[in-house]
């Protein structure tokens, strides 16, 4: 993919993991509001999270840097997805740690989407 604003800083990682615990929407709503603590982002809205019978839970955060969104789904098996994308820097494996862990991860890959 060629950057076409090198002059604009932007960085986006992608965290999925098999949980080990019960997820619910104010397990998500927690989890966002401490990654936000966590990166040093400065929420201006969010979570807003939302259940849907049939495609699970999905969530964002907003950031005065960017955001984050969540996707949970219980079929075919707990599965989630965080995509988080931000116009500051962060260490990755601040944000994957604590992921895993909160969410007890069985199984979990992640990687940085280069711009």
């Amino acid at each position: 993919m060629k950057n076409l604003s090198p002059t604009i800083y932007r960085k986006r990682i992608v965290i999925e993991l098999v949980p080990g615990v019960l997820v619910n929407t104010k397990k998500v709503d927690v989890y966002l509001k401490k990654l936000s603590k966590l990166l040093k982002m400065r929420l201006v809205r969010g979570p807003m999270t939302r259940k849907n019978p049939r495609y699970g839970i999905s969530s964002y955060i907003y950031w005065e840097e960017s955001g984050t969104h969540f996707y949970f789904w219980e079929k075919p098996f707990p599965f989630l997805s965080v995509d988080i994308y931000t116009c500051k820097k962060f260490v990755n494996k601040a944000a994957v740690d604590f992921t895993k862990k909160y969410f007890k991860a069985k199984k979990s890959e992640w990687k940085e989407v280069k711009i």
